[in-house]
Parts: C-alpha cells; sequence; structure tokens
C-alpha cells in the first residue's frame, strides 16, 4: 500500500471514529464530550490571557501603544472566556 493510501485509509478510520463518537456512544461519552468543550473555553481563555500578556509587554518594551492596546484586550476576552468555562463547570455540577 502506497503512503498516500495508508494516509488516506488512516484518515478514513479517524473519521469514522469522529462520526461513531459524534452520532452515538453512551452517556458518559455524551457527558465527557460536554466537560472536554469547557475546559476547551477555559485552555483558549488561558491562552489569550498570555497572549495578550506578551503583547502588552512588547508595546511596553517598544513604545507601541497600539500594540500595548492590543494586547490589554486579548487579555480580556481571555478573562471572558476563561469565566465562561468557570461557569459552565459550575452549572454542570
Amino acid at each position: 500500500m502506497s503512503e498516500a493510501a495508508s494516509m488516506t485509509s488512516g484518515s478514513l478510520i479517524a473519521a469514522d471514529k469522529v462520526k461513531g463518537t459524534v452520532t452515538g456512544g453512551s452517556r458518559e461519552d455524551i457527558n465527557k464530550r460536554c466537560d472536554d468543550d469547557m475546559d476547551k473555553d477555559r485552555i483558549a481563555g488561558a491562552a489569550k490571557q498570555t497572549k495578550g500578556a506578551i503583547k502588552e509587554a512588547a508595546g511596553k518594551v517598544l513604545g507601541d501603544s497600539k500594540l500595548t492596546a492590543d494586547g490589554k484586550a486579548d487579555k480580556a476576552e481571555g478573562k471572558v472566556q476563561n469565566a465562561i468555562g468557570g461557569l459552565k463547570d459550575v452549572l454542570k455540577e
């Protein structure tokens, strides 16, 4: 089997696995997927906060007020997204 064919086969198998978990599964599988979504909000929020902090610091070092403002905005976005993930966690319990 060629490398392209094996990659295609692997992709199809992975797609089938994803399709199977999305369309069916036990109650535990469904709850786990919901937990993963909540974790994604918190992780993405933390990443945005970090990105914002870096941009803000770089803006201050370079004397670039636009970069500093963008960094502050990214940090605020990250805090909101993280808070949304936390709220989902609380509501889940």
